[in-house]
């Protein structure tokens, strides 16, 4: 009677092998799947990136006042740092504002770099009140977001800001440090800086008043 052999059973290595081959084939897809996911991302960017730069040239009435904007802020700093190479820094004799100048510079150093004075009074207005004046140019013109720069300059150099406003047109603050109150003042679009100084003094009730 004949023997009825059982069918050949799969070896181990073919089983690995067969395993390999699933793992390398789904590593496979995967990578093609992340390349062209990517690859389509890639392409929407790029896309969206030039169809904004189509729209930005395409329709100039809907992005005028920006451009516009930008090209009068760009003419402009070139025009007031072409100034300020002209202008020269004035060297005062008054020992009390170079003393002053010493203190207060580097408040606009820090917010513009180079700063020059122009201009100054040792008796403000001729009204004889003990107030004195300096001017400053600075390389480049003001604008509405140098406030919080100039704020924030004055407090490191250990000014005590009272009060400052600002609109449109610029901008004023009131300062003080070691006895002497500043009043800064500028207009927007412009490249020069007021400083009005008021000695400040203690009264008989041992407040601080001014000189009057």
């Amino acid at each position: 009677m004949a023997q009825v052999q059982a069918p050949p059973t799969p070896s181990s290595g073919g089983s690995k092998k067969t395993i390999i081959l699933i793992v390398v084939i789904v590593i496979v897809v995967c990578v093609v799947g992340a390349g062209v996911g990517g690859y389509l991302i890639f392409r929407k960017i790029k896309t969206a990136a030039k169809n904004k730069i189509e729209q930005t040239l395409t329709n100039p009435a809907e992005n005028g006042d920006l451009l516009n904007k930008l090209s009068e802020e760009a003419d402009n700093s070139d025009e007031a740092a072409e100034d300020f190479k002209r202008v020269e820094d004035v060297e005062m004799a008054d020992s009390y504002l170079k003393a002053l100048d010493l203190s207060f510079r580097p408040v606009l150093t820090s917010v513009f770099g180079e700063v020059k004075i122009t201009n100054y009074q040792t008796d403000y207005l001729g009204l004889d009140m003990g107030q004195q004046f300096l001017e400053y140019t600075v390389s480049r013109n003001i604008v509405a977001r140098d406030l919080n720069a100039i704020l924030s300059s004055l407090k490191q150099a250990g000014y005590t800001v009272g009060s400052s406003n600002q609109d449109k047109d610029g901008a004023s603050i009131v300062a003080e440090k070691s006895e002497v109150s500043l009043e800064i003042t500028y207009w927007h679009d412009d490249s020069t800086i007021g400083v009005v100084i008021t000695p400040v003094v203690k009264d008989e009730t041992g407040g601080d008043g001014t000189v009057e």
